[in-house]
This record gives C-alpha cells, sequence and structure tokens, in this order.
C-alpha cells in the first residue's frame, strides 16, 4: 500500500449549513485503487451530526464512494488526523474531489477542516461546495491523505496482443 497526501495546515474552513457542506481537495487521481481516506479535522463549540467522507467525480459530481466518519461531537478541539477505511476499495482514473461533509451545523457549533493557505501541490486546489456549486481556490490546499495500490493487471496477461497470420513462417 502507497500513501498520497498533502500533510501542511495553518488554517481552517467550517463546514455548516448556510456556508460550505463539503470540503476537500481536487485532484487528479490516476489509475489508483483508493482504500482509506482521511483529513485533519476540529471543532467548534459543541457540534452533532455526521461527518461524512466522499470521492465525487468533478465531471459530473457523482459519488463515487462514501463512508460515514461518525459523529461531529467526537472531534478534538484541536487539528487532529482521522480517517475511513473504504467499504469497497475504488479504482480511479480521472479528476475528483475528495471531500469531508457535514450538514445541519451552524457557525458556532461546527466541524472545521484544516488547509494550508499556500499552493503546495500542483494542480491541486482546495475546495468546497455552497449549494449549488463548487468553488476551487487554487492557491490553497487542503491537509489529507488517502491510501492506494496499484490495480490488478488486465485479464489474460496484459501483455500486448500478438496477431498471427494464416500461412506465415
Amino acid at each position: 500500500m502507497a500513501v498520497e497526501e498533502q500533510v501542511l495546515y495553518v488554517s481552517s474552513l467550517k463546514l455548516r449549513s448556510g456556508g460550505a457542506t463539503r470540503v476537500g481537495q481536487k485532484l487528479t487521481i490516476p489509475n489508483r485503487v483508493v482504500s482509506k481516506l482521511g483529513f485533519w479535522l476540529s471543532k467548534v463549540g459543541s457540534p452533532t451530526g455526521d461527518v461524512i467522507f466522499e470521492i465525487r467525480k468533478v465531471s459530473d459530481d457523482s459519488l463515487i464512494c462514501s463512508k460515514l466518519w461518525g459523529d461531529a461531537a467526537d472531534l478534538a478541539l484541536s487539528a487532529t488526523y482521522y480517517e475511513v477505511t473504504l467499504v469497497t476499495a475504488e479504482l480511479i482514473n480521472e479528476e475528483v474531489r475528495i471531500l469531508a461533509e457535514a450538514e445541519g451545523a451552524n457557525a458556532d457549533n461546527c466541524p472545521q477542516i484544516h488547509f494550508q493557505n499556500t499552493d503546495v501541490k500542483a494542480n491541486e486546489y482546495v475546495t468546497y461546495y455552497i449549494s449549488p456549486t463548487y468553488t476551487d481556490n487554487e492557491t490553497w490546499d487542503m491537509a489529507y491523505r488517502y491510501t492506494y495500490s496499484e490495480p490488478p493487471p488486465p485479464a489474460g496477461g496484459g501483455g500486448p496482443a500478438v496477431l498471427v497470420a494464416a500461412g506465415v513462417i
């Protein structure tokens, strides 16, 4: 198993109703089987409600996978790394958004996700969803980690196809 990550953070964004309900990183996952996803989170006040980690296609915002992390009340007051193991590892080969999602919280009682306010990784960006659209900040990078493996070779050995013409020696 290998890990892709960006672990620097100096600031945070709140996950709350009336604001950003989904926050994470927009990036390309190049032909990898993703099995775990994590972010650095904390809480403000006394939030309640589900915190969900998910991966969505950028092309149409369809959900590739999601996993309930737990209740926002269980988050620490300071930035702490939280991770989920996906029920089924997913083969991903496209531009996606890896996200933490929470709804129902307010500005005084909510989860928050931590990010670096500089551009750490080329062609990756903080992304956040305020219904009905996403906004990407190309000068910030979310603190995240995902665990992956290489996909298995194609059935049949995966070698190049060889055509043999009849009667040719």
